[in-house]
């Protein structure tokens, strides 16, 4: 350890400081440190994300699982790399919580055309176990399973679709049928 000594009027006394090299060291040290521990933090830890779960599970509606019903624009106007990408992280948000609450999952992907629609997944998601602890730690693989297979089919089934403009009032319509049980 290198020392410099330092002489002050009130005091007689050496005070040892630092070299630069021993604060540059300290202070990788503390980075590191730092570092280290936001990557075990609550927010990336499995316990954050159970605890996430248990969150979103004590708000679901245990006589009435969700039925989530998630409609993607293939037409033309979205088609970006970006916004794709951007609609599978909300995607993935959604079939989390439905997952969480063990509710039923349908996806799809419409053009400008009412008759160019694609189904991407349709099913249930079920989290299996004896304790909502049991059940919660399925999760991810659940998740993991339905975006592999949403994201697998995307780019076939855009590529498929019929009408490729980038008007959706047909869809719109078709919409306001179901909706409304008028056509």
């Amino acid at each position: 350890m290198h020392l410099t000594t330092r002489t002050t009027t009130d005091s007689p006394r050496v005070a040892p400081t630092a070299s630069p090299r021993r604060v540059r060291l300290a202070a990788v040290a503390a980075v590191t440190v730092a570092t280290t521990m936001t990557a075990c933090s609550v927010d990336s830890s499995p316990h954050g994300e159970l605890a996430r779960n248990k969150q979103t599970l004590a708000s679901c509606d245990a006589s009435a699982p969700p039925a989530s019903d998630i409609q993607i624009d293939g037409s033309g106007s979205s088609a970006s790399k970006t916004i794709t990408e951007e609609r599978m992280a909300a995607i993935e948000q959604i079939v989390r919580t439905t997952a969480v609450c063990s509710g039923r999952l349908r996806v799809s992907v419409f053009s400008a055309s009412s008759a160019g629609t694609a189904t991407l997944f349709d099913g249930p998601l079920p989290l299996h176990g004896a304790t909502d602890t049991a059940r919660l730690k399925r999760v991810a693989t659940a998740v993991d399973d339905a975006m592999s297979e949403i994201r697998d089919a995307y780019g076939p089934a855009v590529a498929g679709l019929k009408g490729k403009g980038s008007d959706i009032t047909a869809q719109y319509r078709l919409a306001s049928c179901i909706d409304h049980e008028r056509c």
